[in-house]
């Protein structure tokens, strides 16, 4: 009964126990090396897509998978672009992150299609 939230601006990722829904109490954070963007589970682990990008030119991205006993990262996988969400299947047997690479609105005035394009990134958990 643990509630996992993805927080940006910090760049973390928090933690609430909400087994007792009328007295919700934090758990902590998890320190990440980017924006999350995204947080899904799948059984005992959260799968948290994170944006690691400099600018908007060159995207870079990676899925982060958490032990949400522990709250510990064990381990992590570059996904070639800046992500914007991650879900996983209902039968659990894949996840999806997609992958959007924000265009940058200064950027030949802001006109699509600027490079590299989205793309959606399939993992089999």
């Amino acid at each position: 009964m643990t509630l996992i939230y993805t927080d940006s601006e910090q760049e973390q990722l928090g933690f609430v126990d909400i087994s007792d829904i009328s007295a919700p109490k934090p758990l902590g954070t998890l320190a990440l090396e980017g924006e999350p963007t995204s947080v899904a589970t799948k059984g005992v682990y959260a799968l948290v897509a994170i944006n690691t990008s400099k600018d908007y030119v060159d995207t870079a991205g990676i899925l982060e998978i958490v032990l949400i006993s522990s709250q510990k990262s064990i381990t992590k996988f570059n996904l070639g672009g800046q992500p914007d969400s991650i879900s996983v299947f209902p039968d659990g047997n894949y996840a999806v992150a997609v992958i959007e690479n924000e265009r940058d609105e200064d950027l030949v005035d802001g006109e699509a299609p600027q490079l590299p394009a989205c793309f959606v990134y399939v993992i089999d958990c």
